[in-house]
């Protein structure tokens, strides 16, 4: 039977769910032996008569009955009349089970195969039904002041679990009778305790509902799906945001024109002394208003929908980052029922679970940290007697821990374990070919620790259901890797071992580079660059037939990203003036894997944060692309995956051929352009790139020396007066670098006075402009003479 409406269905099973889990956790707590034994058993009857409620008001009547005789039993072990046995626990997982499998019926339509009647008999029938003295523990809650210590036996392994003596028939339908009798022995008995429990829940509407309470809806829940379109929305929103940013620079430019030129060109063409002049004057004079107004007007909204959009989004990002306990503490069930099967004591330990991150992440990782905690299980964790005999206690300890760091998330899953077998990893790595002995025996821990996240890579001598199929471990190392983790072995042999990873708070946005590299624009993640820097040509050599570079004393592989997309053309195009050699690339530093690689491309352009769009169907798979955004110019450019651009490298055979170290690419002329106004940045912008120079901006002078840094430039156009630093400061900044000695600088600004000429002369302009007095043709014939 599926439950008719869907928001009552919809809410139904998340509420079951939420009981469900709190049921689970009270009884793994319970097995531990808490101090607050009397609370902690209240707690758990109040889940399981809730849970009954809620089956009852939408008529999921197996599942009322179950939660009817969980209920009963739960009570019974509360009030002292029932002892709560290993072997009872197990029948209520059982019955927690079956509930789960009844949940899933009454939410999809899809029939379970759940007998009542046989799992109620199970459960009346395990040890413990009969005591007829109250529960020592549960006695002495009720006698002594103060929570009480409490030890409950050890777990009995499945295979000594006395077998349930013979069930009546099942039964295929809860007649209406036997659901009315449930009804009739819910009502509270004559313990005053009961009585005032269930007091209060009768009460409760009757008084909300009295004039003049104020009804008030503290919270709501809300579908994980309207979420998810709601953070789509607000990327779109991001990116028109951007795209705004560039009408606003477009409209700067049109008024500036007119102001300066065409006004002046059209009433100058009329003539100012006839009645049309006149006319024209005023209109024109009126039209320029207007204009300036709404470009004033424009620049108010923008400014209102930057902090409007900034507010949303950061408000709907914290709706999305959802405490990691909701991975978490499902593996403690899972821990229990594994420990057991494999007659093993564990202690599970959770630390820092009310560490947040984004919903997307915390779906993708649950299975990534299931198959490291099946393996801390199998592999890790000894037998109590090998333990003993190690000279540890019998109940191994397997610890989850989260905690923030910066704006990353590391998740370690430590084990007190055996460690990882070194020998047993090299024999595997040898038998599959993957390494020859000569290499392993000089390749360092770090190395041999990422043999286990290759695909059917597996030190076990059998496969079982638990383990040593080969797969696990590979899946979450391509988990991590969709969400820009890293995961990272440390071990010591009998000591233990401990997995960390990283991972970012959110993906929902991510900062990139953007390049250009054969007249093509693309967008490199920053999440796991090293450095940048300008990489002379003509250190590039072949090892093996791969382009390599030293880098901090040791080789490393270097590609250009034309290679990697297996582009056609080259790296170059015919927009200006062009050296006959270029010397040196800007070169992106990726560390991945304790791999160093560079990534050539031929100019850095900048460094957003963007929207990335993942593709789907056929083209999810294109090796080296994640997806695409969209650029505030309107342009798609695609997003490159650094994790793929490693394994490409790694290809045997592979070589960059646009790299070579003689016979280097021609480029255009690089100009980068330091000025504080949007509007003359913008004019000056294109001015150069219209003369076919290549035109990185700035805001300011720090924003210039940094990207100075990151790529190479043929000349530097500054204004004077700018926040942070200035045009002289810069001027004198580049100067005592000796790398830059020859780097030609141009000041252009509005002091045009012989003072300011001659400071800045002093501080080692090559020439000095005024902004009055721009003429664009002597600025250009003043730059192509410096280069």
């Amino acid at each position: 039977m599926m439950i008719e409406d869907k928001e009552l269905r919809e809410i139904f099973n998340a509420e079951t769910q939420e009981h469900i889990q709190n049921i689970e956790e009270g009884l793994l707590r319970l097995e531990k032996g808490p101090e607050d034994m009397k609370g902690l058993m209240e707690g758990l009857f109040r889940e399981a008569h809730s849970l009954k409620g809620s089956a009852r008001q939408l008529g999921v009547n197996k599942m009322e009955l179950l939660g009817h005789t969980l209920e009963d039993m739960l009570n019974a072990a509360k009030r002292g009349v029932r002892s709560l046995t290993p072997d009872m626990i197990n029948g209520i997982y059982r019955c927690l089970d079956a509930i789960k499998e009844l949940l899933q019926e009454a939410t999809t339509g899809k029939a379970s195969s759940v007998n009542v009647s046989l799992i109620i008999a199970e459960l009346k029938a395990s040890k413990g039904d009969k005591a007829t003295e109250p529960c020592p523990v549960i006695q002495q809650a009720a006698q002594v002041e103060g929570p009480p210590k409490c030890q409950l036996p050890p777990p009995t392994r499945d295979d000594e679990i006395a077998a349930a003596p013979p069930t009546p028939a099942p039964i295929e339908e809860i007649s209406p009778a036997t659901v009315q009798k449930a009804k009739e022995a819910d009502k509270p008995d004559d313990n005053p305790q009961e009585a005032e429990r269930a007091a209060p829940q009768e009460q409760e509407y009757p008084a909300m509902m009295q004039e003049g309470k104020k009804f008030t809806i503290d919270t709501i829940r809300v579908e994980a799906y309207r979420l998810d379109a709601l953070m789509l929305h607000i990327g779109e929103l991001l990116v028109m945001k951007n795209r705004i940013n560039q009408r606003l620079n477009d409209i700067e430019e049109t008024v500036h024109v007119w102001n300066t030129k065409l006004s002046k060109e059209l009433s100058a063409k009329v003539g100012m002394d006839t009645h049309e002049g006149h006319e024209l004057d005023k209109h024109v004079g009126m039209f320029t208003g207007n204009l300036n107004n709404l470009k004033g007007a424009l620049y108010e909204d923008d400014a209102r929908l930057t902090f409007i959009s900034k507010e949303i989004e950061e408000r709907a990002r914290s709706l999305m980052l959802l405490p990691l306990s909701n991975v978490f503490n499902p593996f403690k069930r899972m821990v229990r029922d594994l420990a057991n099967q494999k007659s093993k004591e564990i202690d599970f330990v959770i630390d820092g679970g009310e560490t947040k991150a984004e919903k997307r992440i915390l779906e993708e990782m649950k299975d990534p940290l299931m198959h490291i905690i099946r393996n801390s299980i199998d592999h890790g964790i000894e037998t109590p007697d090998e333990r003993l005999i190690r000279g540890k206690s019998r109940t191994g300890t397997i610890t989850v821990k989260a905690y923030k760091k910066a704006s990353n998330i590391l998740i370690e899953i430590i084990d007190d374990g055996r460690g990882l077998n070194i020998e047993k990893i090299k024999e595997t790595a040898i038998k599959n070919k993957l390494a020859s002995v000569e290499t392993l025996s000089v390749m360092p821990l770090t190395e041999l620790y990422n043999f286990i996240f290759m695909p059917g890579f597996t030190t076990s001598p059998i496969i079982t259901d638990i383990s040593g199929r080969g797969v696990g471990m590979d899946v979450v190392k391509t988990a991590l890797a969709r969400l820009k983790g890293t995961i990272a072995v440390d071990s010591l042999p009998t000591q233990g071992c401990k997995i960390t990873i990283n991972l970012p708070v959110t993906i929902s946005t991510t900062r990139v580079f953007i390049v250009k590299a054969a007249g093509r624009t693309y967008a490199l993640p920053i999440d796991f660059v090293k450095t940048t820097f300008m990489a002379p040509l003509a250190d590039i050599y072949n090892v093996d037939g791969q382009k390599t570079m030293t880098y901090d004393n040791t080789p490393m592989s270097v590609v250009y990203v034309a290679d990697i997309l297996e582009l056609k053309g080259g790296n170059g195009n015919n927009k200006a003036d062009k050296k006959s050699l270029a010397e040196k690339l800007p070169c992106i530093v990726f560390t991945l894997d304790g791999d160093n690689f560079g990534v050539m491309v031929d100019t850095l352009v900048d460094e957003q944060e963007i929207v990335v769009k993942s593709y789907g169907g056929i083209l999810k798979s294109v090796r080296n692309v994640i997806g695409s955004t969209i650029l505030g110019t309107g342009e798609v450019c695609m997003v490159l995956n650094p994790q793929d651009i490693l394994k490409t490298i790694k290809t045997k055979g592979f070589t960059s051929a646009s790299l070579q170290k003689v016979e280097a690419q021609e480029r255009p002329y690089a100009v980068l352009v330091a000025e504080d106004s949007i509007t003359t940045r913008t004019q000056m912008k294109r001015i150069l790139e219209g003369a076919g120079y290549e035109v990185t901006v700035s805001v300011d002078g720090m924003d210039a020396l940094r990207k100075l840094e990151l790529a190479q430039f043929d000349a530097v156009v500054s204004d004077v007066q700018m926040p942070n630093m200035d045009g002289l400061t810069l001027t004198e900044t580049i100067r005592k670098n000796k790398k830059y000695k020859e780097l030609p600088v141009i000041l252009v600004t509005t002091l045009s006075s012989e003072e300011d000429m001659k400071r800045g002369a002093e501080v080692g302009a090559n020439a000095y402009m005024s902004k009055p007095a721009f003429d664009r043709q002597v600025f250009l014939d003043t730059l192509k003479r410096l280069i």
